[in-house]
């Protein structure tokens, strides 16, 4: 279960996903499968949701959009790099 709220599925996930119109922002995973939508408001599945769309697509944090263009969910870094210091 991804989303407790509401009960979705990792493969609901997936599927919205795959989808022929390929849902590929948290919006739009969010109205095709209904994931973030219940009491909590994506609070806990939204991480799980993110984890997937990395692992499934290889996607680095600044290349999560909430909505479309321009509208990033991820910016900058909380903790430095290994190595490096914080941006």
């Amino acid at each position: 279960i991804i989303c407790r709220c509401e009960k979705i599925t990792k493969q609901e996930i997936l599927d919205a996903i795959a989808n022929p119109l390929g849902a590929r922002t948290l919006v739009s995973i969010k109205y095709r499968a209904r994931a973030s939508m219940g009491r909590c408001q994506g609070g806990f599945c939204v991480p799980r949701i993110t984890r997937i769309l990395r692992d499934e697509f290889g996607w680095k944090p600044e290349d999560f959009l909430m909505r479309g263009a321009g509208s990033p969910l991820f910016v900058g870094n909380v903790r430095p790099e290994k190595g490096g210091a914080a941006r």
